[in-house]
């Protein structure tokens, strides 16, 4: 195997750090620019208009949670909590034998999520309080919930919301 000439592993050391640059310049929530009127425009994934009492059903339609309350309202910037109530997904009743597994915001048009996670807390009757929801930037957000059932079966509900300056 031969040996890269200088100037060409320098090239690429001058690429690379390039290609950091920008990536991290166009993830930068501080960069000093004015967010557009619509914080969300040009994005790819959908997202829903916040009202309070969203449901949302389960992926395997074993479950449904409904966002009970959440502060702010509607869901902004920084650090956010949430009031949700998980719901069997065919009655309708408080589901109180799931365990809330994992709670992970996520920029899907950005790929990342942001540098802390939530933590969550349930009762006995469905009501779950999840707090450190940090929407460090506006764009599209998505907030998925991974619940298991008490029989082991699995289910994962999704809230997507358009996230202001």
């Amino acid at each position: 195997m031969m040996a890269q000439p200088a100037y060409l592993t320098r090239i690429l050391h001058l690429l690379l750090a390039g290609a950091t640059a920008f990536a991290s310049a166009a993830c930068d929530p501080d960069d000093g620019e004015t967010a557009p009127a619509d914080a969300c425009e040009g994005f790819a994934t959908a997202y829903d208009s916040y009202v309070a009492g969203i449901t949302k059903t389960g992926d395997n339609d074993l479950l449904s949670m409904r966002l009970v309350d959440a502060i702010p309202a509607p869901p902004n910037r920084g650090d956010n909590a949430w009031t949700v109530q998980l719901l069997d997904a065919t009655s309708d009743a408080p589901a109180s034998d799931v365990t809330m597994v994992d709670v992970t915001p996520f920029m899907p048009d950005h790929g990342h999520g942001p540098s802390t996670f939530p933590t969550h807390q349930c009762d006995g009757d469905g009501l779950c309080n999840v707090a450190d929801i940090d929407f460090m930037m506006p764009g599209v957000w998505e907030v998925t919930f991974e619940l298991l059932t008490a029989d082991s079966q699995t289910d994962r509900v999704v809230f997507a919301f358009c996230i202001e300056g």
